[in-house]
């Protein structure tokens, strides 16, 4: 038995059927499947009733579930405990693969600079990877969208508001227009970032609420997938954060301002009950002090004065 079997157990347990799970966990469907039947077979009891697309757990897998449950929560404690070991601490940020688009690097390596004998542990993930995490202490902050979090839960430290546009190919027949509605959109065939980012969420809510289904073909977890297909497929459209674009802007790819403005705002977000890591709050001053909020109103005032 592995650990990575029992987060692919954990993971299965938490989506309810081997497609979900497996596109978490960035494996195919099949390799999930053989893990699952390996530590099957290494117990000697089956752990899943597979009822077509949703699975439940047998008894055994009940019983496992807690083994799993404790397995996990004293890998945590470890970590914890191994992170102050020698004087040295480990700071494990969890983050979105928008690093350099808002600049937040520069920011990571100031920190590590100043504090040396601070380790600082980045861990890419999903938006819903990335709270999963936050919420079983696996990371102690994470650098994510906060549009639909709660303050009673975490610590938010607000680093950056975008504005939502859209990016098409310049051969497409709205690539020439100054801006668009969102019922310009109603017929287009959307790629967008993955269904459990905030930037599915506010689009497709703002979609609904204009009084349409957006017409969604395609989702990746990466904004650069996405404009490489718009590169290649001149029909297709999407909409994503205007310093996304800008940063991976290409000379075949024309941005289009929406009417209906739509926001996102990136954050520094911690969890409140974390208190074990004592570098936690300087990594959150510093953030808050270098990372100065800076809403999409006042970038461009900057701009154009």
């Amino acid at each position: 038995m592995t650990f990575d079997q029992i987060k692919y157990f954990m993971a299965v347990v938490e989506y309810g059927n081997f497609s979900k799970a497996a596109e978490y966990l960035y494996i195919s469907q099949s390799s999930l499947s053989k893990q699952i039947k390996s530590l099957e077979d290494e117990l000697k009891n089956r752990l899943f009733i597979r009822n077509g697309i949703r699975i439940e757990l047998t008894s055994a897998g009940q019983l496992f579930l807690e083994f799993a449950k404790d397995t996990i929560d004293a890998y945590r404690d470890f970590l914890n405990q191994a992170s102050y070991n020698g004087g040295h601490c480990t700071l494990r940020v969890g983050t979105l693969p928008l690093l350099l688009e808002y600049s937040f690097m520069d920011i990571i390596s100031h920190f590590q600079m100043q504090y040396e004998h601070v380790l600082l542990s980045l861990i890419e993930d999903t938006q819903s990877g990335l709270m999963k995490m936050l919420d079983n202490r696996l990371i102690d902050a994470a650098i994510a969208r906060s549009d639909f979090l709660s303050p009673k839960n975490y610590r938010i430290v607000p680093s950056h508001q975008d504005v939502l546009c859209v990016v098409c190919s310049r051969n497409h027949h709205l690539a020439e227009k100054e801006e668009l509605s969102l019922g310009d959109l109603m017929n287009e065939s959307m790629i967008l970032l993955g269904e459990d980012s905030s930037i599915y969420r506010l689009i497709r809510e703002a979609c609904l609420q204009y009084g349409f289904k957006p017409n969604i073909v395609f989702t990746s977890n990466r904004h650069t997938h996405l404009l490489g297909m718009i590169q290649q497929e001149s029909e297709m459209i999407s909409i994503l954060p205007n310093k996304m674009i800008e940063h991976n802007l290409d000379s075949g790819i024309a941005i289009i301002e929406m009417k209906e403005k739509i926001y996102t705002t990136t954050s520094l977000i911690l969890d409140k009950r974390n208190n074990e890591n004592p570098y936690l709050n300087e990594f959150s001053n510093w953030w808050r002090t270098k990372a100065a909020y800076k809403s999409f109103e006042d970038i461009v005032e900057r701009i154009t004065v």
